[in-house]
């Protein structure tokens, strides 16, 4: 009996041990809900944003973002990311481009880790950055 319930507690402490290493962080992909705020450099405007993003293939996820600009008017559009590689601490690179009414080209090249969304955006009329978390 003693022997069973020992087994069971290194199976736990080992799951835990294994779902908790940092080396399985890349193994996490972009994919989920994420909520945070935007920032214009341009401006110095910034407000809230959400975005869920999913799979679509190996190679792409398709990104929603929703948020406020003056923290009254919504805006809200979908965009392909592809997967361009991957930083040295195993977070995945995402790069967007697609033409947005109002904005023009739009680019984004986001760095996505098991807990942290960060992007860069540029446009002919805006440029700054995204940063949010994981829901």
């Amino acid at each position: 009996m003693s022997q069973t319930i020992l087994r069971s507690a290194l199976l736990a402490i080992t799951g835990c041990v294994f779902l908790a290493s940092p080396s399985l962080a890349h193994a996490v992909g972009p994919d989920g809900t994420w909520s945070g705020e935007w920032i214009s450099s341009s401006s110095g405007h910034q407000g809230p944003i959400k975005a869920h993003i999913r799979q679509v293939d190996a190679c792409t996820y398709r990104a929603c973002f929703c948020g406020r600009f003056l923290h009254v008017v919504p805006f809200a559009y979908s965009v392909p990311m592809k997967v361009t590689g991957r930083t040295a601490s195993g977070a995945t690179v995402l790069t967007a481009q697609s033409w947005l009414p109002g904005f023009g080209d739009f680019t984004c090249r986001a760095h996505v880790s098991q807990c942290q969304f960060n992007a860069c955006y540029v446009s002919p009329k805006d440029r700054g950055r995204f940063v949010m978390t994981r829901m």
